[in-house]
């Protein structure tokens, strides 16, 4: 069996193997959890406006960082929902439903809706480059999302779970489909259309 490439040096590389070691002493898990139960998400804006306003040019530089600081993001997130498959399905739902139950979800709506409005003003700057940019973004998006559907087994139960999820919302939360999935949805045919259109002039 052939052995995995070593890892680039880095700060994340270094943390791991910092991490690694810390992880075999008591005394350092007891305190981590001991930090999580006294966790108080509610003041993580706090946190943000202060990093934001208390000194700006700092501020500057970390957005400099987004992207890598974005990647890290989505690297782990891709490498624990891949370690996360092996997990038995009773198991996974009992995690679910604490995540579910603990998590303030209001703000991710408000996030969201947010996000949306930032969305659509930088789109209204009809900006060629970063309509260029998207197009690859979503693109690599698109290749990796069919790679993980073809590696596995299940995916037509994953679709028909997935439909059946959907329409489970729309029962329970119709107000919630009428003003946001439904023109998200005509916003994806149209696309779609759209991108048919583009194909057939090529």
């Amino acid at each position: 069996m052939s052995e995995l490439p070593s890892p680039r040096r880095g700060p994340i590389e270094g943390t791991s193997r910092v991490l690694r070691e810390l992880l075999r002493t008591p005394n350092f898990k007891k305190t981590v959890k001991i930090l999580l139960n006294e966790l108080d998400p509610e003041n993580a804006g706090l946190l943000v406006r202060t990093i934001m306003w208390e000194d700006p040019e700092f501020f500057m530089g970390l957005l400099g960082a987004t992207p890598s600081l974005v990647s890290a993001s989505v690297e782990g997130t891709r490498e624990l929902s891949s370690q996360m498959l092996s997990f038995p399905p009773r198991l996974l739902a009992g995690f679910m439903r604490v995540m579910i139950d603990g998590v303030e979800v209001e703000p991710i709506g408000e996030a969201v809706g947010n996000t949306l409005v930032l969305l659509a003003r930088i789109s209204s700057l009809q900006d060629e480059e970063l309509r260029a940019s998207a197009a690859g973004f979503w693109e690599g998006v698109g290749r990796g999302f069919k790679r993980s559907l073809d590696e596995g087994a299940e995916t037509a139960g994953l679709v028909e779970s997935l439909a059946e999820s959907i329409r489970a919302v729309a029962r329970e939360n119709p107000e919630f489909i009428r003003n946001v999935v439904i023109p998200l949805v005509q916003a994806g045919r149209d696309a779609l259309a759209i991108a048919e259109e583009s194909k057939d002039d090529s």
